[in-house]
């Protein structure tokens, strides 16, 4: 228990860097949504109305990002003794399926519902000045995004890409996620205005909608799969896996390690079991050395092993023969 409790305290900081992200991705959210819903009445732009959608999808999932490291840095107790890091999986799962509902399927509906009743596009300079300003606000919180997941990949010496792939907190690459995918929706909504206004027909503009819901959908099931599997005991990366064999298997007394598995049990937080081939009479003082010194490197909440002696090559002969 304490040193599950020691896992959740070094994890602190890095949640403490997620909630400031998802804070700036939550307020400028806000503002945009505000911006374009009152832009799509205005101005009668399908993409507008797909954008106002986004956002709103956006905010409420920086919300439940918000929940979910609020509940996932609750030390461990009795009932959770690895302490309840899987939550910040949950309530991102929820917020993959608010981008989907909210966001994906509202645009692709809203695009749907104005080609088949076209409305005339009206200031359209409005919605041009909102969607400038929203392009700004939506980039300087896709920066803060991108710098922390930048620091965390060099960090850990992995390509940005790679990182994101594997990385176990979903805090930030959700943000990320999200907002490169609030960037591309402003230029599609941009094009559809723009089309609109110059052809005078509300096809292009309702196309553009469509665009953006489908782009949403995209990034929803793209998040979602990333935590079905953090959900479902995924291993760690194969490299934390390696790693951790190298070490058992080159430590005083031990002869081989021939099964190790290592799991995500919550964000930067693993749990390790497997057994060990040992020789020696001091087995259980050889193992308490192994489980204490892999339980003091970040982010190993616990470490189970099992012995398993030499085998003994007479036995061996004598099942040969």
């Amino acid at each position: 228990m304490r040193d599950a409790r020691r896992v959740t305290a070094r994890a602190g900081g890095g949640a403490e860097e997620s909630r400031a992200t998802v804070l700036v991705a939550l307020a400028i959210n806000l503002l945009i949504a505000l911006a374009k819903a009152g832009a799509a009445v205005i101005t009668g732009s399908s993409a507008l109305a797909a954008e106002a959608a986004h956002s709103v999808a956006d905010s409420g999932n920086e919300a439940l990002l918000l929940v979910a490291l609020r509940r996932s840095s609750r030390p461990a107790d009795d009932t959770h003794p690895f302490g309840y890091g899987a939550e910040r999986f949950y309530w991102s799962l929820l917020a993959a399926i608010g981008i989907f509902v909210a966001g994906g399927v509202v645009g692709i509906y809203e695009g749907i519902r104005h080609l088949q009743e076209p409305e005339p596009l009206v200031r359209p300079l409005i919605g041009y000045g909102v969607l400038a300003v929203s392009l700004v606000l939506e980039a300087t919180s896709w920066s803060t995004a991108f710098r922390q997941l930048r620091g965390e990949s060099r960090g850990r010496g992995l390509p940005l890409g790679v990182y994101l792939r594997r990385s176990t907190d979903p805090t930030a690459p959700t943000v990320l996620y999200e907002d490169t995918a609030a960037v591309i929706g402003i230029v599609l909504a941009v094009a559809g205005v723009a089309l609109h206004q110059l052809t005078g027909s509300g096809v292009p503009d309702a196309l553009a909608s469509i665009a953006i819901g489908v782009l949403l959908v995209f990034v929803a099931v793209r998040l979602a799969s990333r935590e079905r599997e953090l959900l479902t005991n995924q291993s760690a990366p194969p490299g934390v896996v390696a790693a951790i064999r190298e070490r058992l298997a080159h430590a005083d007394g031990v002869r081989s390690v021939p099964r190790l598995e290592v799991l995500v049990i919550g964000p930067r937080t693993l749990l390790v079991t497997g057994e060990v081939v040992v020789d020696g009479s001091d087995v259980s003082v050889l193992l308490a050395r192994l489980r204490d010194q892999l339980r003091s490197e970040p982010g190993i909440a616990e470490v189970y092993l099992s012995p398993v002696p030499v085998p003994d090559p007479r036995s061996l002969d004598r099942g040969d023969g």
